[in-house]
Order: C-alpha cells, then sequence, then structure tokens
C-alpha cells in the first residue's frame, strides 16, 4: 500500500545480511519484479568503484539492494553524490549490520538531498534516526518505550502505519494548509480594515481592542 502511493521503504536493521535478506523477501519490501542484489563487502576506494560500476549497469527500477552498513558508509565517503543516485532508483533497500549512528547518517543524507524522510523504530538504536527524519514514529515494543517516547508519534502496532500517513497525514497536511490560509487571511482583512479606519479618523486609534485579537487567537486554535 505504502508503494502505492509512491513511498520508497528502505530497512536500516542491525541484523547480520542473511537474515535482513530473508525478512525483506517475506515481507516484499522491494519491486514486486526486482530482483534482490547482495552487495560484495567494500574495504577501499577501489571495492566502491567496482559496486558502483555494477549497480550502474543494472536496471535500477528492477534492483533491490541489500547492503551492510560499513560497505555503505565506505561507498558514501568515497562516491558520495553517485552512490546515492544509484541508491534512489532503486526499488527497494536494505542495509544489514547497520549501528545507530549509521542509520542516522542515513536519514539526515537523504534529508540534505530534499526527500522527506519518516523514520519508524521500536528500540532505543533506532532513536538517533527518529531524530533526525523529518517525521519519527516510535512503536511501543518489548525493547521498550525509547523509540516511542523520542519520536513525533507513538503507534502500538507497525500496522497501524499505512493508516497514520495515508489518512490522518493527509487530513493533518489539508487542516494545516486551510489553518495558514485562515490567519494570512485574518491578518489581511484586520491591517486593511485598521488603515481604512486611520484614514478617516485618527491615527492612533485602535479598530480592535487587544484582547478581541487574543480572543480571536484562542478560538481559532
Amino acid at each position: 500500500m505504502l508503494r502505492t502511493a509512491g513511498i520508497k521503504i528502505w530497512m536500516l536493521t542491525g541484523d547480520k545480511l542473511e537474515t535482513a535478506e530473508c525478512i525483506a523477501r517475506s515481507l516484499q519490501l522491494g519491486g514486486g519484479d526486482g530482483v534482490w542484489v547482495p552487495a560484495a563487502r567494500c574495504a577501499a576506494r577501489r571495492d566502491a568503484l567496482r559496486l558502483l560500476q555494477m549497480l550502474s549497469a543494472r536496471d535500477p527500477d528492477q534492483t533491490n539492494l541489500i547492503i551492510e552498513g560499513e560497505t555503505l558508509e565506505v561507498c558514501l565517503r568515497s562516491y558520495e553524490k553517485e552512490f546515492v543516485e544509484v541508491l534512489e532508483r532503486c526499488s527497494g533497500v536494505v542495509v544489514a549490520r547497520c549501528s545507530p549512528t549509521q542509520k542516522a547518517a542515513v536519514a539526515r543524507l537523504l534529508r540534505a538531498r530534499n526527500h522527506v524522510v519518516a523514520a519508524v523504530g521500536d528500540g532505543g538504536n533506532d532513536v538517533a534516526m527518529i531524530q533526525e527524519a523529518d517525521m519519527g514514529v516510535g512503536i511501543e515494543g518489548a525493547e521498550g518505550r525509547a523509540a516511542s517516547l523520542a519520536g513525533d508519534v507513538s503507534v502500538r502496532q507497525f500496522q497501524c502505519l499505512a493508516r497514520l500517513l495515508l489518512v490522518h497525514g493527509r487530513r493533518a497536511a489539508t487542516r494545516s494548509a486551510a489553518l495558514c490560509l485562515f490567519i494570512v487571511h485574518r491578518g489581511l482583512i484586520v491591517s486593511t480594515m485598521q488603515v481604512h479606519v486611520s484614514c478617516h479618523r485618527q491615527p492612533q486609534h485602535q479598530l480592535l481592542k487587544r484582547f478581541l485579537l487574543t480572543l480571536c487567537t484562542i478560538c481559532m486554535y
């Protein structure tokens, strides 16, 4: 459902690569027809270049990449711009053996590329990533409430995420836009009325008392 809405899903986990791949396949995190491509470990700049060339030769829209955190860090340190462009076009991305610092760095990097990032986590190792994202969603689980307390929104189950983003998120955006327009229009109307009264009466005359403006603001919110 989230992919249908145009949302790309990246899974950042501390599990080993094989476990992460098994979970990603079972949950169908990538595109339906995409091929899961485990990335070879990179320890030097030349290894990162070979990986970048291999991924560039494939069709990114049909590629689901599985990469380890240390390999991703080496690739971003060597060829950040080129490698991020390839990752952005992949159908799905899974980062295994990813440390809390690396999770936060990925969220920060995507935000720097003008992407809107929603980070979802249920453990203490996800707190840094949740705080770096545009919207942090904490899930209350067996690992404690650290993630739910650090997030902007807290949910009890992962299955609530789709409704949170697609229903409540859309409604919140629409209502926030309407509220902003109301504030702008209210300011223009009050200012126009005050200018009109000042032109025909004494300039120091105040059309609306302060308590009326304060009362209007309180009622609006």
